[in-house]
Formats: structure tokens, C-alpha cells, sequence
């Protein structure tokens, strides 16, 4: 697999994406970065995908990081948990793949495995395991080969279930096949689309009613890799909610800390949930809204102390559906 990236295209431009980095303190070592030399910017970088969203010119400055982090070495985790993350992930024995028509990809979550007895999910039979798993997991942790090492066989079984249509019920699942595998070169030959997709189609069928609600929104890192988040602003107007101001929100997200509680760097994470947390405590919303299952795991214990009411996205929709 190979990334499409064009360092001529870096050499030209003011370099958006490290100026709105947090952690970059000198932009213009981005330019070693596209020539694929060593910069500090491979040791500065929490890998938090922000930079991928603030390129106007789609050339994945990101990904080429993450190339160059593993191919200078720099260790984004201890050795020994490395080791131990990639045989978490890793499918065993053979894939036997059972035809489903209209599925709702679950990722590695058996919390949602009885997803389809709600109503917004009715007709759709949950699919999920390793053998599925997208592996951007490994983005956090300067890891591309992983990812890419897994990725063609990850794409056959989904293929061979032989669905007319999947739900990507994770944000990050969805980023695999429309950022990353896109960004190599590779398109899926089935019909996938996002869950925010799914609910704007049930919105423009006339299955909703407004909720008059007001949200607190935890963006998830891996939602920086596509485009949906306008489409769920769209969402909340036509149902009802306001999607109230946060500092920590929109292109200033702050990642939930998970991928460091997994890194063992308890520091890091425990800053931004603090950081996530206090901001969301300081809104007037009726719940915390988290499209991220892990976002909600890590954060919803922390929102509920604060006196906020934390849900899934999907546990929203299913509220506004008629």
C-alpha cells in the first residue's frame, strides 16, 4: 500500500495544519517531514489526527507523520505494551463469513450487540469482531503498518458478507474505509455509509420530530478524518438540537484520553479529561452526546459527576425518531 501523498504540494503552502497544531512549536520543520526526512515534529506529535483535518489540500499530512514515525523509530509507546496492542487486535483461524442483506457494523463492542432491537436500527443485524476491525487503533501509536498489513484481508471479509448496505456504527470504522484506504489508493466494492448518513436519511424520509434539546458534544479524534461533522450539525437543526458552545468542540476537539490510558502515559490522559470534562460541566446542556463508544467509556463515569447526563449519539436519533 502506498500513500498518496505530493511533498510538492507542502513545499508550496504556508503549512495550516502545523499552525493549528497544538504541540508543534516550529511549523516549517513540516517541510523535512515532506521531503521524508527527521523532524522533532515526529517526537512533538501526539498523534491526535487533528493535522489531517486542517489540510485544505487533502495530501494527508498525518499519515505521512505516522510513516515517518515508524520508519525513524520513534517509539510513541513502551515496547512491551506494543507488542501486547498488536496481538490484542490481531483475528485468529479463518473468517466464515454469513451473508447478511442490511448490516450495522459494531466494530469490537459486544455492548452493542442487541443494538438492533432499537427502533432506528430495526432491519439491520449487527456484524462485528476482529476479523472486521479497521485497526486505526494504531494510528495513536505511530503504527501504519499494522493497519496496513491487515487492511486487504479486513476489506475481502467485509466483501464477502454480500450485504446491499452497511451502517459504519463507529466513527473511526467509517474513516477506514473513507480516509484511509482512500488516501492509499483503495475504494470498497460494497455500499457503506456513516451512521450520521443512515439518520439523515431517515430525517429526509420524514421519520423525525424535534427534540428541543440542547447538546454537549464529545467530537472523537478519528472524526477528524472525514467529513461528517457538518452533517451532524445538520442532524441537530432538523431535530431539534443546539449543539451548545464549547471551548473543546468543532476543529478544537480534544481527544477523550483513551488511546493514552492504553499508552500508559495516565498524565496525558488524565489532563484531557479534566480539560474535556470541566469544559463540558461549564455548558447549560441536557445531556453529553458521544459518537465515539470509547469517548463514552472513558468520559461518561466523569460527565455523570459533574451533573450531566451522558448518552450515545445513536441513543439520540433513536429519541427522535417518530
Amino acid at each position: 500500500m502506498k500513500l498518496s501523498f505530493n511533498p510538492a504540494i507542502c513545499e508550496s503552502c504556508e503549512i495550516f495544519c502545523m499552525k493549528n497544531c497544538r504541540y508543534v512549536k516550529n511549523p516549517e520543520e513540516f517541510r523535512k517531514i515532506a521531503k521524508g526526512d527527521f523532524s522533532e515534529i515526529l517526537i512533538e506529535c501526539i498523534n491526535c489526527y487533528a493535522c489531517e483535518e486542517f489540510c485544505p489540500f487533502g495530501n494527508h499530512p498525518f499519515y505521512r507523520i505516522v510513516e515517518l514515525q515508524e520508519e525513524f523509530d520513534v517509539e510513541k509507546i513502551p515496547a512491551e505494551i506494543k507488542e501486547a496492542l498488536i496481538k490484542r487486535y490481531e483475528p485468529e483461524g479463518d473468517f466464515k463469513a454469513k451473508k447478511v442483506k442490511k448490516a450495522v457494523h459494531i466494530c469490537l463492542f459486544p455492548e452493542f450487540k442487541d443494538i438492533s432491537k432499537l427502533k432506528i436500527f430495526e432491519g439491520y443485524e449487527p456484524i462485528r469482531g476482529r476479523h472486521l476491525f479497521c485497526n486505526l487503533v494504531y494510528l495513536h501509536y505511530g503504527m501504519i503498518s499494522v493497519i496496513r498489513e491487515r487492511a486487504m484481508k479486513v476489506l475481502a471479509n467485509m466483501s464477502s458478507i454480500g450485504f446491499d448496505e452497511v451502517i459504519l456504527f463507529h466513527d473511526e470504522c467509517y474513516s477506514f474505509y473513507n480516509s484511509f484506504l482512500e488516501a492509499h489508493g483503495i475504494k470498497a466494492d460494497f455500499r457503506y455509509k456513516h451512521l450520521y448518513e443512515y439518520f439523515m436519511e431517515l430525517i429526509e424520509a420524514g421519520r423525525t420530530k424535534k427534540l428541543n434539546l440542547k447538546i454537549a458534544y464529545q467530537r472523537p479524534c478519528s472524526n477528524r478524518l472525514n467529513k461528517t461533522d457538518k452533517i451532524f450539525d445538520q442532524i441537530c437543526k432538523a431535530i431539534g438540537v443546539e449543539r451548545v458552545k464549547r471551548k473543546y468542540d468543532r476543529e478544537n476537539s480534544l481527544c477523550c484520553g483513551a488511546a493514552f490510558i492504553l499508552a500508559k502515559d495516565e498524565k496525558l490522559a488524565r489532563d484531557f479529561q479534566e480539560r474535556n470534562v470541566s469544559d463540558i460541566a461549564n455548558t447549560n446542556a441536557d445531556y453529553t452526546v458521544f459518537l465515539c463508544p470509547m469517548c463514552y467509556s472513558t468520559l461518561s463515569e466523569k460527565v455523570k459527576e459533574v451533573g450531566m447526563k451522558p448518552i450515545m449519539v445513536h441513543e439520540l436519533f433513536n429519541m427522535a425518531l417518530l
